[in-house]
């Protein structure tokens, strides 16, 4: 009898614990800023190419399939603050987020930076007959986000995303669009590629903290 006591306490116990995990009430209203690029992110020589502007859609598409949040409209956002002369890429602070919450009327923020985008030569192979060098390379990045409270300036929640894509490139001519990261070259799409998956990954892990696996 004491056993059973026991363990329905625990059960109790931690249906209040999963009650209380969901910080955030489902289909509350957030908007999505822009993220910043942290410093050191990525050599001087690389070209991220609207990394900022990028990072914060693919946030915004993810959390529009996940159905958890009701997200603003990016350009009704940036038009707003804009009007009002409120322009904040990457690190919000307290006071800038009240302001931010009273031109759009919303109560949380997300916000973030690219933490840093990294690639590294994984092997060369051949090409045969024609000649010359094919390089693969692997980039990886990572995306930190945080969800803030507008009211009081607090952070719920805050995740760091990690991406990984392939990018291959020959030496028998210069690629266009290429991207430099030291001495290697890689295509521009693997770089979003890694930045994608590793802002899908950030929104992953703040909706399971906030809400639980789904």
């Amino acid at each position: 009898m004491l056993k059973s006591f026991f363990l329905i306490t625990v059960l109790v116990f931690f249906n209040c614990l999963r009650a209380d995990a969901a910080l955030i009430e489902k289909n509350a209203v957030v908007a999505v800023m822009d993220f910043g690029t942290h410093a050191g992110a990525a050599s001087s020589d690389v070209a991220l190419a609207n990394a900022e502007g990028t990072t914060s859609e693919y946030v915004i598409t993810k959390l529009i399939n996940d159905g958890k949040l009701v997200v603003m409209d990016k350009e009704n956002v940036r038009s707003q603050l804009e009007a009002n002369n409120v322009k904040l890429v990457g690190l919000i602070d307290p006071d800038s987020a009240k302001v931010i919450g009273s031109v759009l009327h919303c109560q949380y923020i997300i916000y973030g930076n690219v933490n840093d985008v990294s690639v590294s030569n994984t092997g060369t192979k051949m090409l045969g007959p024609i000649g010359g060098d094919v390089n693969v390379c692997t980039v990886k990045s990572h995306v930190i986000a945080r969800i803030m409270n507008v009211a009081d300036g607090t952070i719920v929640m805050a995740a760091k995303g990690e991406g990984v894509s392939k990018s291959s490139y020959t030496d028998l001519h210069t690629l266009k669009g290429g991207i430099r990261i030291g001495t290697v070259t890689v295509t521009q799409e693997s770089v979003h590629n890694a930045l994608q998956k590793a802002a899908f990954n950030a929104v992953d892990i703040l909706t399971q903290r906030l809400y639980g696996q789904k």
